[in-house]
């Protein structure tokens, strides 16, 4: 096999090239000839697959389903059955925007997910895997997901480490289809090859390695669930001693009951605004909303909690291996329930490092692109390079973070950050727009109750997210040590 690069001398670009034996094109279902189906981890997985001792068998053949559901027409309306998006799927926290009435979508039934399925992104970022724990039973799943229902007697969870490893990353990367937008079908997915660990010998023991992965990833998604409760638990908390009303979009009424955001605006609001900005966002009714429920509370700046806003400015970043240098997290990290393609910068290479490196108990908030999504500095970032996308909020008391963090996630906090979104192609907010919301002052003693909550739910989040990092760390280190004995 070789992997070279080529310079076809005119644009000066790289291309990957190698050679695979033809057994692999002939013993392809699909006889594909497209490059991504012959990649080089596709060809060392299946050159694994075949020589290990294990007995392999199609996924298809362990599963009782995998299935999309049919499409058809979704109704949307104000109040119902939250319904989540694949993407909103993955993220910690999955919050609903939109929701379904079960009688207007025939077999809706099936668009609900179980605990201990495992979901599969069906198209644009094809092949992330989740395992399905008891909070997301409540939600209906759009049906551009795939399901993956284990049959009684083979541990999902098992199942669930295998298609996140790289091995089954890259197995279900090469069935990928589409030219623009990214697809994956069940049929292509039930194809993938998965080697069974139910009887391993190790260290002079028949060990079932299936259960043992299973029941980690089990307890790691328990531990995810708690953490989505907890943060749930600290909202309300948040309403019961503010005395506010939780807000939404869908309560408010457009003109016309119209399914898009069509509202007027008085002269006279825009000339009391602060900016005099002719931007719709800017008068979004939901801000009258809540600046009417804030009048009857004392509120201050945010800024007045914190001693300062940071936004780093952009900087070089220099890109090596993972044993050289430091995590780097980005905007799309914080909302992410495992961080995917994490990437490492040189701190010697970097110049004035100490700006881009995050520090313990910070407030962060993306300023770019998705702007709004929040995070907390815990133990297992702290001291990751952090994109200058991302405002570091430190507070005067860090036991206020938590509440800080909270505020700014609800709706309350949220929209006023978005209100002040600037940018045509790409949005964006600045120091002056964060330091600029609104928020209750609660007493000490409810702030720090409200924000001890908020940062355990982080810590559950954290302690999840390292099970399963260290559940798919370790099939990947057993698999490799037995197949090269």
């Amino acid at each position: 096999m070789k992997n070279e690069i080529i310079n076809n001398g005119i644009s000066n670009p790289q291309t990957n090239w190698y050679e695979i034996n033809s057994k692999f094109i002939f013993e392809n279902p699909y006889t594909r000839l497209d490059a991504p189906q012959y990649k080089m981890d596709v060809y060392l997985a299946l050159d694994k697959l075949e020589k290990s001792p294990f007995r392999i068998e199609v996924l298809g053949n362990l599963v009782s389903k995998i299935f999309v559901p049919p499409p058809v027409k979704r109704h949307f309306v104000n109040k119902g059955e939250p319904y989540l998006t694949p993407k909103e799927l993955f993220q910690f926290r999955p919050t609903a925007r939109k929701y379904v009435l079960p009688k207007l979508i025939e077999g809706l039934q099936n668009w609900y997910i179980k605990k201990g399925n495992i979901v599969v992104s069906q198209s644009g970022n094809v092949g992330k895997v989740i395992y399905v724990g008891k909070y997301l039973e409540s939600f209906v799943l759009s049906q551009n997901a795939i399901r993956i229902i284990s049959q009684p007697n083979i541990p999902s969870g098992y199942l669930f480490t295998y298609l996140s490893s790289w091995i089954g990353q890259a197995l279900i990367q090469k069935d990928r289809y589409g030219v623009t937008v990214k697809h994956l079908s069940p049929k292509m997915l039930s194809s993938i090859p998965i080697p069974r660990l139910d009887e391993v010998q190790l260290n002079g023991k028949c060990i079932n390695m299936e259960r043992f992965f299973h029941d980690k990833i089990v307890y790691a998604t328990k531990m995810r669930d708690l953490a989505n409760k907890t943060l749930d638990f600290a909202e309300k908390l948040f309403y019961k001693y503010s005395c506010l009303q939780k807000i939404s979009e869908n309560e408010v009424t457009f003109m016309h009951d119209s399914d898009k955001k069509i509202f007027e605006v008085k002269l006279h609001d825009i000339f009391l605004s602060d900016n005099q900005r002719l931007d719709s966002t800017n008068y979004d009714p939901i801000l009258k909303t809540i600046q009417n429920n804030l009048e009857s509370l004392q509120t201050k700046k945010i800024s007045s909690f914190l001693h300062s806003i940071l936004i780093p400015p952009r900087f070089k970043r220099v890109y090596v291996g993972k044993e050289h240098g430091i995590p780097y997290l980005l905007p799309s990290h914080l909302s992410q329930l495992r961080y995917e393609d994490m990437k490492y910068l040189s701190a010697s290479q970097t110049n004035k490092v100490d700006k881009y490196i995050l520090e313990l108990d910070d407030v962060l908030v993306t300023t770019d692109g998705t702007v709004g999504n929040i995070g907390i500095v815990t133990n297992k970032i702290n001291s990751f390079f952090g994109s200058n996308n991302i405002a570091r909020l430190k507070p005067k008391d860090i036991q206020d973070n938590g509440y800080l963090a909270l505020y700014l996630m609800i709706g309350y906090g949220k929209f006023q950050l978005q209100k002040a979104i600037y940018g045509g192609v790409v949005d964006h907010i600045n120091e002056s727009h964060i330091a600029s919301v609104d928020i209750p002052v609660l007493n000490k003693e409810q702030r720090y109750h409200i924000g001890k909550w908020v940062k355990k739910s982080f810590e559950l989040k954290d302690r999840a997210m390292n099970i399963e990092e260290e559940v798919i760390t370790n099939f990947e280190k057993i698999f490799a040590k037995i197949t090269q004995n």
